[in-house]
């Protein structure tokens, strides 16, 4: 078996990048990391960033002092209007509060909270629809801004020594019960790839059209969020074939 030389992996990006009321080594960063030990062997460097809000505020310390990494960003979603869905919480906090808290209730466990959780997933997909219209004119600006920050971001990660960096979409969540995600998510995607058209060393993943393969219900955990257990594992291999491909290519790599 080749031996690969020294890498380090660097993921950023939020709360997607835990492994959700599962043990961290089932996290799809632990798994593409392992994954990659296993195949080409050699020491395999493993960290995480998370931010908040926007990518300009990502502190890049965790990789200061590092020869070369490899980057991959899952980027958060904030929405660029109000959703229909917070108006309404608004509008009427105590019996939405009671609908969600039941909801939730659903999506640990319990059954008695599956009427509940119907409810709210018509209503929030309802919802998602007026918010998705509201959001249409604007994705065009929501692509152009999310191309800009991912620009900046590699020119950071470039100058701090990051050899490839892999842009994935947001994880998806359930289609009829999140348009108003979708439509920004694929903004989001557009955004990636269209850098990885323009920098021959950053590449975009779309995780919508890959989860789909095993279904995103099976996808998702028990919040409908955060990954699940196969969730995770299909991330982890796309990404880990997207290291070793190029780890392979060792020189051939073109300069960026």
């Amino acid at each position: 078996m080749s031996r690969l030389p020294a890498v380090e992996l660097c993921f950023l990006g939020g709360s997607q990048l835990s492994a959700w009321r599962m043990a961290p080594t089932r996290a799809f960063s632990y798994l593409s990391a392992r994954r990659l030990r296993s195949s080409l062997g050699g020491h395999v460097g493993l960290r995480t960033i998370a931010y908040q809000e926007e990518l300009e505020e990502v502190d890049l310390g965790e990789v200061a002092g590092l020869d070369s990494f490899y980057a991959v960003l899952v980027p958060r979603t904030h929405l660029r209007v109000v959703s229909a869905m917070d108006a309404v919480r608004r509008a009427n906090p105590k019996l939405t509060g009671r609908l969600m808290a039941a909801a939730e209730s659903w999506g640990n466990g319990e059954r008695a909270g599956a009427a509940a959780y119907r409810l709210v997933s018509l209503a929030r997909g309802g919802l998602g629809l007026v918010t998705a219209a509201r959001l249409a004119p604007s994705l065009k600006r929501i692509e152009n801004e999310n191309h800009e920050s991912f620009e900046r971001l590699w020119i950071r990660l470039h100058e701090a020594g990051c050899e490839r960096l892999l842009i994935t979409s947001p994880v998806p969540r359930e289609r009829w019960t999140y348009p108003e995600k979708q439509v920004q998510h694929a903004a989001q995607y557009r955004a990636a790839a269209r850098l990885a058209a323009e920098q021959p060393r950053v590449d975009a993943l779309d995780l919508a059209g890959l989860l789909k393969r095993i279904g995103i219900r099976k996808a998702l955990g028990g919040d409908r969020y955060h990954l699940s257990p196969d969730g995770h594992a299909a991330v982890a291999e796309a990404i880990a074939e997207w290291a070793l491909k190029h780890l392979r290519a060792g020189a051939a790599i073109p300069q960026g």
